[in-house]
């Protein structure tokens, strides 16, 4: 939040406040209760106000600053190939990602045969690596039975049922 947000905000804050006494002495005038014109009051004042900045000309307002991208940059990608033939693309970036059937997993396909959080692939010591996270069935690299292993584009693993093949670029 910007500096300019802060008085924004300071300032919708403190007329909501006056706007509800000046009502709060009214209802007192009428023999109402004070509390509840007091509410009445901040809450339309704040309305108002809202209105005020939301109607105000885009140009008017100060615009976000640029975000600052992220270190997550997506130098490979896996092709996923369900069971039920399913088929999708997931980006792999510096983090890598979780494969597994968890909800959590950035590629949880549909495949009984997978563990919860069944193997990770990412980058580790500069290299595009998948490691088993002592899953039941384990995980297989151009059809040898791995454990943990460095991966070149092309190659095709089998997780559970389900196939995935490795691209960099």
């Amino acid at each position: 939040m910007g500096s300019n947000d802060s008085v924004l905000l300071l300032g919708i804050g403190l007329s909501a406040l006056v706007f509800g006494f000046i009502t709060m002495r009214v209802f007192r005038s009428q023999g109402r209760t004070e509390w509840h014109g007091f509410m009445l009051g901040f809450l339309l004042g704040i309305l108002g106000l809202l209105l005020a900045y939301i109607t105000q000309p885009q140009a008017n307002r100060q615009q976000p600053r640029e975000r600052r991208r992220s270190a997550e940059t997506h130098t490979f990608h896996i092709d996923v190939y369900e069971p039920n033939g399913r088929y999708y693309r997931v980006p792999v970036g510096r983090s890598g990602v979780w494969i597994g059937r968890e909800e959590k997993c950035q590629v949880h396909p549909d495949d009984q045969y997978l563990s919860g959080y069944h193997c990770w692939l990412g980058l580790a010591d500069g290299q595009l690596q998948i490691r088993d996270n002592n899953s039941r069935y384990g995980i297989a690299v151009n059809g040898q039975r791995v454990t943990n292993m460095s991966l070149n584009s092309g190659d095709q693993i089998v997780v559970g049922q389900t196939r995935l093949q490795i691209f960099v670029g």
